[in-house]
């Protein structure tokens, strides 16, 4: 991956729209605690499951984005969806997604 590859995956248009329809389904699935979302950004995106460890990884850096988002946004609707929209941003942004093995 060449550094205008993965900007145009993390800032393009489409790759932001995607994103945050990615988040909105997510959120708007009740059955789904955070551990089956993340689950499901992983069966979707990369066609396996998700090991715990990178739950766990994801769980922490959501925790962190909401903290970050928190300080910027009023409504705690948006601070989820964009915490979410970020991680699913940065889940399309990997090599794993971009290459097929």
């Amino acid at each position: 991956t060449v550094a205008p590859q993965a900007l145009f995956m993390m800032n393009s248009a489409f790759a932001l729209e995607q994103t945050k329809s990615l988040a909105k389904g997510l959120i708007a699935n009740p059955s789904l605690d955070d551990s089956g979302r993340i689950s499901q950004i992983y069966e979707t995106c990369f066609a396996r499951p998700a090991e715990i460890s990178e739950i766990n990884r994801a769980k922490s850096a959501l925790m962190k984005l909401k903290d970050t988002f928190s300080a910027v946004e009023k409504s705690t609707d948006n601070v989820n969806l964009r915490a979410w929209q970020s991680l699913c941003k940065a889940i399309i942004s990997s090599n794993e997604f971009i290459y097929i093995d």
